[in-house]
């Protein structure tokens, strides 16, 4: 025996309900009378809307208004009913998962760098992610030391010569990832110890003999 759509349910509790076919009607499912939102109510009411207080008949509706989330199930819905739930929400109210999703559609809506226009983000609980805030913490402080000694300033003199070189390399090896030449040519690095950096701007040994 088939089983009857939900819009042929739907029809006939209407039917049993005393409604025409084409009332809209609204759920309030809180767990606590004084949770209800009294202010929409009304305003569904004023609008020709009923409310559907049948304790069996809790799938019927053209509207459902829930505290907890849970209680959509989204499989169910139809593309007539309405909820005040979105069903991925953490996509963009969380910041990391809302930052790659605008790192991924990026390339496709605009043909520039993404991160010309978009504040570089990291998400520290993974650990190529980590590495890559470390990475970018330390090209940043070597870029800054090299503008530094560049513009004169008093402070300068206290960079001493080792950290200077490093940072210079450093940035020497920023450019080249940028611009896509050759790493190893651009690190200075000697032979045999191109294995030492991995593809990384700032080895955590370099890092060390810099700040002695």
């Amino acid at each position: 025996r088939a089983v009857a759509s939900l819009e042929d349910r739907y029809a006939a509790w209407k039917l049993q309900q005393g409604y025409a076919a084409e009332q809209k009607v609204f759920v309030i499912s809180v767990p606590l009378q004084k949770l209800r939102p009294e202010a929409l109510i009304a305003a569904l009411l004023d609008r020709g809307w009923v409310e559907n207080c049948d304790p069996d008949g809790k799938e019927f509706f053209d509207f459902l208004w829930s505290i907890r989330r849970e209680e959509v199930q989204w499989e169910a819905l139809r593309p007539w009913q309405i909820v005040n739930h979105s069903q991925y929400i953490e996509e963009v109210t969380r910041k990391i998962r809302f930052y790659r999703h605008l790192r991924e559609t990026s390339r496709w809506l605009r043909d520039v760098g993404v991160d010309s226009y978009l504040p570089r983000s990291y998400d520290l609980s993974e650990l190529a992610e980590a590495e890559e805030f470390v990475q970018d913490f330390r090209a940043t402080f070597a870029e800054s030391l090299v503008r530094r000694a560049a513009s004169g300033e008093q402070s300068a003199s206290l960079i001493s010569a080792a950290c200077l070189t490093v940072a210079l390399q450093v940035v020497g090896r920023k450019l080249a990832a940028l611009t896509g030449d050759d790493f190893a040519v651009a690190a200075e690095l000697p032979p045999g110890e191109e294995d030492l950096f991995d593809g990384q701007l700032v080895s955590n040994e370099e890092w060390e003999r810099s700040e002695e």
